[in-house]
């Protein structure tokens, strides 16, 4: 049933930008972790921290956009990112280290529009960018650059 959709009229404009998210009900705790350190870290998680964050989910109440959060706020986010960016270059830099290319100009204004309306928050786009179809199939098929080393 493709009602569900009709709230996404945005889709069309800007098809190939990681708002085509993935069903993440058909992934795991563990490719949804794997997802979100490669977008916030460009990288492959430890087993340490993926096994703390899979029992997290497990155990308590936290969600993906919580971890997001703290990822965010993280040394080595910042780190990578920059302590102080602007939205604009938050969503490049999104754009850039998950996806592999630039923006486009549609799409970028896009996800600007939503966070200057606060209808998505910092954590919330980069889980958003994490599960898009265009990243789940980069790392989760073996096409990312970023995840060389072996999982396990």
């Amino acid at each position: 049933d493709d009602s569900d959709d009709s709230d996404d009229s945005d889709d069309s404009d800007d098809s190939d930008d990681s708002d085509d998210s993935a069903p993440n009900e058909q992934l795991s705790d563990e490719q949804l972790l794997t997802l979100l350190y490669d977008a916030a870290f460009n990288r492959a998680p430890d087993e340490s921290g993926i096994g703390h964050w899979i029992n997290q989910l497990a155990r308590t109440d936290i969600e993906l956009e919580d971890i997001a959060e703290l990822f965010i706020a993280s040394e080595e986010f910042q780190a990578l990112y920059g302590e102080t960016l602007t939205d604009d270059d938050f969503i490049e830099s999104l754009y850039l280290n998950t996806l592999g290319r630039h923006s486009d100009q549609e799409g970028k204004g896009h996800w600007l529009g939503l966070i200057a309306s606060d209808k998505l928050n910092y954590a919330e786009l980069l889980v958003t960018f994490s599960e898009s179809a265009e990243h789940v199939e980069m790392v989760l098929t073996g096409h990312s650059e970023t995840l060389n080393n072996d999982m396990g």
